[in-house]
Formats: C-alpha cells, sequence, structure tokens
C-alpha cells in the first residue's frame, strides 16, 4: 500500500474483480483515484485504523474463505506493508466497527454485532490484537449498521454511530468503561439509508469526525461532524461524486 495510508482521511475502494484503489482526501472533494493493486476479492470487510499506534492507518480485513481475520500493517524497519492473523473465528458477525478507545486505556478497541442482537466489545492491546470479548448489549441491536471512528460530539471520548433497520441513526456516546461503553443514545438523523458508510475519522480537516455514505444511485456523500450531540451532529451534505457502484466495498 502507499504511504497516503498514514493520512487521516484516506478512502480506499474494491472493485469485484479485486482491484484497489485510493482516493485521498482534499477537504470538500477527493483526488484522482490511484491504483493500489489487485488480489483483494476475498475480503468481505476492511476496516481502517491505527491499531499499534504509530500514525499509520492499518487495514482489518475479514477472509470470506477461511473467515480469519487478518492486519496489514506498516513495518518500520522494511518500510513495506505486512500482513499478520489477528483471529480465527469472524464469520457469525453481522457489523463491525473500530471507533477508538472505548474503555479508557488509549488503546484502540473492536465492536462487533452478532447475528442475535448481541453487542461484543474487543479491547485492543496497542499492538494490533485484541483481548477476549466482552459482551456489552443483550440482544437489542439485531439488523443494526454500526460505524463511526473518533470523537463526534467534542467531549474527547471515541463515539459510535448505530443504523437501526428504520433507517433512523443513533449517536452512542463513549464512556470509556469497558462493560458499559456507551451512554444513551441521541437520535442525529432519520431516513439514513445507504448502500456504504464509511468512517475514518476526519475528512474535511477541521479536527472533527466526519462520515461518508454511497447511496443507491452510485452518488458519494460527505456528512461533516459539527461537534454538536443533537440532530445537528451532521451539517449539510456535501456530494463527493458518482459511479461509485462501480465498487463493491468502501473502506
Amino acid at each position: 500500500m502507499a504511504s497516503d495510508r498514514c493520512c487521516r482521511s484516506g478512502r480506499l475502494e474494491r472493485t469485484p474483480s479485486g482491484g484497489l484503489f485510493q482516493q485521498a482526501s482534499k477537504g470538500t472533494s477527493l483526488a484522482t483515484r490511484a491504483y493500489q493493486g489487485n488480489g483483494w476479492q476475498n475480503a468481505s470487510w476492511v476496516l481502517q485504523a491505527d491499531l499499534d499506534r504509530d500514525f499509520y492507518q492499518d487495514l482489518i480485513v475479514r477472509d470470506k474463505g477461511d473467515g480469519k481475520l487478518y492486519r496489514s500493517y506498516l513495518n518500520h524497519s522494511s518500510g513495506e506493508f505486512e500482513w499478520m492473523q489477528i483471529s480465527s473465528v469472524w464469520g457469525g458477525y453481522k457489523s463491525y466497527a473500530v471507533p477508538g478507545d472505548m474503555t479508557g486505556d488509549a488503546r484502540p478497541d473492536l465492536v462487533a454485532v452478532d447475528a442475535d442482537g448481541s453487542v461484543y466489545l474487543y479491547p485492543g492491546k496497542g499492538n494490533g490484537q485484541f483481548y477476549g470479548k466482552v459482551k456489552v448489549v443483550d440482544k437489542a441491536w439485531k439488523n443494526v449498521k454500526i460505524f463511526g471512528h473518533g470523537d463526534l460530539p467534542g467531549d474527547g471520548r471515541a463515539d459510535l454511530l448505530v443504523r437501526n433497520s428504520s433507517g433512523v441513526l443513533y449517536l452512542y456516546r463513549g464512556t470509556q468503561v469497558e462493560k458499559t461503553p456507551f451512554a444513551a443514545r441521541i437520535q442525529a438523523r432519520t431516513g439514513f439509508n445507504f448502500t456504504s458508510y464509511v468512517s475514518n475519522g476526519d475528512v474535511t480537516g477541521d479536527g472533527i469526525a466526519d462520515i461518508i455514505t454511497r447511496d443507491s444511485a452510485g452518488k458519494l456523500w460527505l456528512y461533516p461532524g459539527t461537534n454538536k450531540a443533537s440532530s445537528s451532529l451532521f451539517g449539510s451534505r456535501i456530494a463527493l461524486g458518482s459511479g461509485f457502484n462501480q465498487y463493491n466495498l468502501l473502506f
């Protein structure tokens, strides 16, 4: 992968044939896509996050062939990106996110939603791996989509966004308490139905976490964060382009 992976706002996209492309953010627009390689067709989902806190984005990849979870990271000795296996059992989860530090130890954590609606927190070790899972929600989040990366309301804590099956988007502010990592939900939007959600942090460069969505027509939209824990969580959306249905995975 190119060195631009260190940047806070980089986004990647994959074609059905496995071709990988990168588009860097220019604030409220995107740079021309850059080809990164092929062979990515076996990834069922991918997240970007700096798991080892080296200021370079890692890729967390679930392989649909063997069901295992892998991490691509920068080896600072060789200057090359390398692979390591994180876990061997990841087929049952329906939605995933790495919001940031949810436990208060300054290490990025992973959140996963099971098929029955239970939610598990995997505390990060700070070296690209995770400790054992902790159940934090019992069967109450069935058919939701989770995403989010960074501090959304401006309180200095990582948060999570949850969209339910009716298209209602909720903000769950982080508490940094391992067994109860989320505060009471706040409704942020309605009608929030998209085919893809990308949350890699600050896209615009103002220090506030943003999200990017793709609609059913293949148009890409930027929702700039406002640091307001309310229905004004995001400012007016900004069009980033069209034709993105040519990709079957955005991250």
